[in-house]
């Protein structure tokens, strides 16, 4: 698990997983989980997990937040997916295991 940490993928192509604290029962700091260090490396992405995908909103006025590449949330709640280049909420299908 990624509590307000960070680390780097292995392989050739590297890219930085940081996982933020859940916003709806802890303290998220973005610092910790994208520090500057790791922001705006080029060819380097950074993919952040958070549970919570309403916490954007927040993470977008944290200088952290500008450095992210790709956030992935699960805080769903009847398995529906929105995006910022669209609106409207879309349902996911989920395949069963």
């Amino acid at each position: 698990m990624l509590i307000n940490a960070y680390v780097p993928s292995s392989g050739r192509a590297r890219f930085w997983l940081a996982g933020l604290q859940d916003p709806v029962v802890g303290i998220p700091e973005p610092e910790r989980a994208i520090p500057e260090k790791i922001r705006h490396i080029p060819n380097e992405p950074v993919v952040l997990m958070c549970h919570a995908p309403d916490y954007v909103d927040t993470l977008l006025q944290h200088p952290a937040g500008n450095a992210v590449d790709l956030m992935l949330s699960g805080h769903t709640h009847g398995g529906r997916c929105a995006s910022q280049l669209w609106r409207a909420e879309l349902p996911v299908m989920a395949k069963s295991m």
